[in-house]
């Protein structure tokens, strides 16, 4: 291999030589000037006997008219061959091509409300806090078998699989636990982006492992797999997730109420740890079968005080994502809150805030737009609530809510005074 590429080189070398001379040839039989120089003289002498000789061979004499057509007929028609000859060669001796599965789009189309801007999506988990029950898996099948146990923990099944890893239903046989296990696939990664999903599997663990709230999905564990890969052992959630809730069950507006409050005391609760979200969509809320909203994936979670990103990525959904999010700038807790607004204004208009096809179409609106008032798109809502997503959801985070708590309190204002409602729900203890 070495010996070819020596030849290879050499070959290169002489014909960009020849080609070299064969168009400086052409410059001084153009401009007679130039034949006065030394060097160009010994060109002449040297390359114009030669040259007589092989056309003479064909029975042309050098004449001038012969060298104006020649010299550069000659350069261009030798570029000409050694493109097509590397070209036969390349294909002759090119390797059979590898059937490789796609990798997956750094953006989904935001009208998907499970795409997160991110080099790839999260993993799917049905039955668990990331995917509910009884649903298709969003991306291709992971071809690794199943294994028969993750660490101590014994695998009962699989409950979903993207294209980050896959998501198993798992008992910890210590204390007879059911969990789901969080999987990091390496199909198709190279190790920058391996370390990078590792990363994000580490950055989840320290952020939700902080947290012990009522309405945020537990992390128990961190573990590998037999093949090194890192794994987060979380709760076992078995439910649905929000829009899946509201489409489906035709939930009532009171009910969307409480537990959009919910997730706001979870998102409180969090942002008191010092733990941003910045991936707050209805399919990150589930929703279990006791009625108990649970907030889960911190996968792209910002921890107080430190940086931990993937560089030079916008990491979000572009329909919940905040204006500091779509142009990279600094975000805080009230990044949180607009996307808790666009969620709440989704679920209760049946519309997006900031429709769109594509991510730059999408972000645009959110940066530069305000959305249409939600009781445009349904007038049997309260006035009070665009009122209050407005509030949410202000270009400047200086004009947000300060807190989610304060969001949570007029959540629970306004589902008191609404007709026929229940009692508000007890905030759960931060």
């Amino acid at each position: 291999m070495k010996f070819l590429s020596t030849l290879r080189w050499m070959l290169r070398t002489a014909f960009v030589l020849v080609v070299g001379l064969l168009l400086i040839r052409t410059l001084v039989e153009y401009l007679p000037a130039l034949q006065s120089a030394p060097l160009f003289r010994a060109l002449v002498r040297s390359w114009d006997p030669v040259l007589s000789d092989i056309v003479e061979g064909v029975g042309l004499s050098w004449s001038r008219e012969v060298r104006a057509l020649l010299l550069p007929g000659v350069a261009v028609a030798l570029i000409l061959l050694r493109t097509l000859a590397e070209d036969a060669v390349a294909r002759l001796f090119a390797p059979k091509p590898v059937r490789t599965e796609p990798a997956p789009a750094p953006v989904e189309a935001p009208l998907d409300p499970a795409a997160t801007v991110i080099k790839s999506q999260p993993v799917p988990a049905g039955g668990t806090a990331f995917r509910p029950q009884g649903t298709a898996p969003a991306g291709p099948a992971e071809p690794e078998s199943i294994a028969v146990r993750i660490g101590r923990y014994e695998i009962l099944g699989e409950l979903g699989h993207g294209a980050m890893g896959v998501v198993y239903k798992a008992t910890d046989p210590k204390i007879g636990r059911t969990v789901a296990i969080k999987t990091l696939s390496s199909t198709g990664l190279g190790s920058t982006e391996l370390e990078q999903y590792r990363a994000r599997f580490l950055v989840e663990a320290k952020s939700a492992g902080r947290l012990n709230h009522p309405n945020v999905v537990a992390v128990h564990d961190v573990t590998d797999d037999e093949h090194g890969r890192p794994c987060l052992v979380l709760e076992f959630v078995e439910g649905t997730t929000l829009d899946r809730l509201v489409l489906e069950e035709h939930l009532p507006f009171t009910r969307l109420l409480e537990l959009i409050c919910q997730t706001a005391r979870a998102l409180a609760y969090a942002h008191g740890h010092g733990i941003v979200h910045r991936d707050v969509k209805p399919a990150n809320i589930m929703v279990t079968k006791a009625g108990q909203a649970k907030l889960s994936d911190f996968g792209i979670a910002k921890l107080e005080g430190t940086s931990m990103t993937i560089a030079g990525q916008v990491m979000g959904t572009p329909a919940f994502m905040s204006p500091e999010q779509c142009t990279g700038s600094g975000v805080d807790a009230r990044s949180d809150i607009f996307s808790l607004g666009a969620v709440l204004y989704t679920l209760s208009s049946g519309e997006k805030p900031f429709p769109g096809d594509t991510f730059t179409s999408v972000a645009y609106k959110v940066v530069h737009t305000n959305p249409a008032p939600i009781r445009d798109l349904n007038p049997s809502l309260p006035e009070q609530l665009d009122v209050i997503i407005a509030r949410c959801m202000a270009k400047n985070p200086e004009e947000r809510y300060a807190s989610a708590d304060q969001l949570a309190n007029d959540l629970e204002a306004l589902r008191a005074n609404l007709p026929n409602a229940p009692a508000a729900a007890e905030a759960p203890a931060a």
